[in-house]
């Protein structure tokens, strides 16, 4: 199992998107927290992406991703997630491609989502609803226990 790489890559193509999302005032205070929000929207929408290599733009070191804010944290588990195996985290290489190719899936339907409501110049109002859409598929009340599919 490698542990070569050092950055996350991101498409170049979403440059502009991630530009509105980010900032002091904005809704992510960093681009490594837009490229987690954007990992989970891929994985929530099935959108993995592999990044060709004409399409790379400036990436985010994952000393970022480790720091103080522990965004690290949201790679381990989306791999986890993905991959439904505990031993995947020993790849670090791979989870970090994995994270990397989710958030190029999740950038694409964020792009799409902030395309269909020009009225929304920063997004807020559609992220607010595509993050209340998401809270309300996972926290449906049901007649019945939700089985859990956890294994160790």
């Amino acid at each position: 199992m490698t542990n070569s790489k050092s950055a996350i890559n991101r498409n170049k193509d979403y440059n502009e998107i991630i530009e509105i999302l980010y900032g002091a005032d904005k809704a992510f205070k960093t681009i490594a927290e837009v490229l987690c929000f954007a990992s989970f929207v891929g994985l929530h929408n099935g959108q993995k992406k592999s990044i060709p290599a004409n399409k790379k733009g400036e990436p985010v070191q994952f000393r970022i991703f480790s720091g103080s804010e522990q965004l690290d944290r949201h790679i381990w588990s989306l791999c986890l997630f993905d991959k439904k195996d505990i031993v995947a985290l020993k790849d670090h290489d791979q989870c970090l491609t994995d994270f990397e190719e989710y958030a190029n899936g999740g950038l694409g339907v964020i792009a799409e989502k902030l395309s269909a409501h020009p009225e929304d110049p920063f997004g807020i109002d559609t992220l607010n609803a595509m993050l209340l859409k998401v809270y309300a598929t996972y926290n449906e009340p049901t007649s019945k226990p939700k089985k859990r599919n956890i294994k160790f």
